[in-house]
C-alpha cells in the first residue's frame, strides 16, 4: 500500500486527541440522554395535571348547573303547612333539580352529592308523579332509572355551609339546612383533596330563594299544573 505523504504545514491527530474528543461526545450523549428524560417526566407532568384540572373543571361545572336549577319542590306538613325538599348536612345534599344529565329525560330530577369510597358521588333518578309526592327523607334512588357515579376521585372530604341571611352586613352561614320553608340563599362547597389532585376553590353557587306552595310541576309540560 502506498503511503500519501503529508505536505508541509500538515499534521495528524495524536491518539490522545482522538481519545479525548471521544471522551467529550460521550459526556454530551449523556447531558443529551438526560435532558430529554427530563423532559419527558416534565411532559407527563404536565398532562396527569392538564387532566386533573380538567376532572376538577367538569365537576364544579356539573355541580354550579344542578344547583342553580334547585326546585323548591313543596312537601305538605303534618302541621297544615308545608316546607321544601332540600336536606342539607355538613358532607352530603340532597335536593330536587330541574337540570337534568346528559342523556336522561326531562322533569324533576332528585340528586344527592355525598364523599364515599375516596371519590365525590352523584347519586341521581328522575322522580315520579308530582313534586309533593316526594317523602322529606327521599334519597336519589327512590325514582325512576336511579344511578350512582363519582365525579371527582381523590376526595378526602367535602364541607357543605348553608348562607341563611345577612345580618348588619355580615353572612349568616348554617352547617345543615333541612326541615325549612324555602331554600338557602347560598351554598359552599368545599372540598378537601390530596396534595397530588390539584386545587379546589370553594363553590359558591346562588340558589332561587321563593318557594311557590300553589304550584304543582308538570313532567311533561316542565311547568305549574293549569298555568
Amino acid at each position: 500500500m502506498r503511503r500519501v505523504p503529508l505536505r508541509p504545514g500538515q499534521a495528524g491527530f495524536t491518539l490522545v486527541e482522538v481519545l479525548v474528543a471521544l471522551a467529550l461526545l460521550g459526556l454530551i450523549s449523556v447531558f443529551l440522554f438526560q435532558g430529554l428524560r427530563g423532559a419527558g417526566e416534565i411532559f407527563g407532568r404536565l398532562a396527569e395535571r392538564s387532566t386533573q384540572q380538567d376532572e376538577t373543571l367538569a365537576a364544579r361545572q356539573l355541580l354550579r348547573r344542578l344547583l342553580e336549577g334547585s326546585y323548591p319542590a313543596v312537601l305538605d306538613s303534618p302541621d297544615g303547612g308545608y316546607r321544601v325538599s332540600f336536606q342539607g348536612g355538613r358532607d352530603r345534599l340532597a335536593f330536587t333539580t330541574t337540570a337534568a344529565l346528559p342523556g336522561v329525560p326531562p322533569g324533576l330530577h332528585r340528586v344527592a352529592i355525598e364523599p364515599r369510597d375516596g371519590a365525590l358521588y352523584l347519586d341521581w333518578s328522575l322522580e315520579r308523579g308530582e313534586a309533593s309526592s316526594a317523602g322529606a327523607g327521599a334519597g336519589a334512588g327512590e325514582g325512576e332509572g336511579a344511578l350512582s357515579r363519582p365525579i371527582l376521585p381523590a376526595v378526602d372530604a367535602l364541607r357543605i355551609r348553608y348562607l341563611d341571611r345577612m345580618e348588619r352586613g355580615e353572612a349568616v352561614w348554617q352547617e345543615s339546612w333541612s326541615e325549612a320553608v324555602r331554600l338557602p340563599r347560598l351554598v359552599a362547597l368545599e372540598v378537601e383533596r390530596s396534595e397530588d389532585s390539584g386545587n379546589w376553590t370553594p363553590l359558591i353557587v346562588a340558589l332561587p330563594v321563593e318557594a311557590d306552595a300553589a304550584c304543582r310541576f308538570d313532567l311533561l309540560t316542565g311547568r305549574c299544573r293549569g298555568r
